[in-house]
């Protein structure tokens, strides 16, 4: 599959915030910043950290996320999110994938943390 993936902007932070405020689950999402911010890590390291940790929330709560990971997915690739939502599994990684590979997704979770956390 040969999509033209758009570079993460300004207003994708605040659409990954809201999916992560949806989950209703601000323990968790307090839990993944405070362990990172304890732990004695680089910057770019605890970044990291977060966008694991916040992935495998994401995964764990799917069922209450799925119809808004593949909106912000399909408007990255410029696709409808039904359109997205049946695309094969080797197109689906591919493109996560390049997304990861052509954006600064350490700089992106850091804003997305900071958005989320509630100190």
């Amino acid at each position: 599959m040969n999509l033209k993936i758009r570079k993460l902007k300004a207003r994708d932070i605040f659409k990954f915030s809201k999916i992560l405020k949806k989950l209703n689950d601000k323990n968790s999402l307090q839990n993944i910043i405070k362990t990172a911010n304890e732990k004695n890590l680089e910057e770019k390291d605890r970044v990291e950290l977060y966008g694991t940790e916040i992935v495998c929330l994401l995964i764990e709560n799917l069922d209450e996320v799925e119809e808004d990971i593949y909106e912000f997915l399909a408007d990255l690739v410029g696709m409808t999110p039904e359109a997205f939502s049946n695309l094969d599994l080797s197109d689906l990684i591919e493109i996560i994938r390049k997304i990861a590979q052509e954006n600064n997704l350490s700089a992106f979770f850091a804003a997305v943390s900071k958005l989320t956390d509630s100190k």
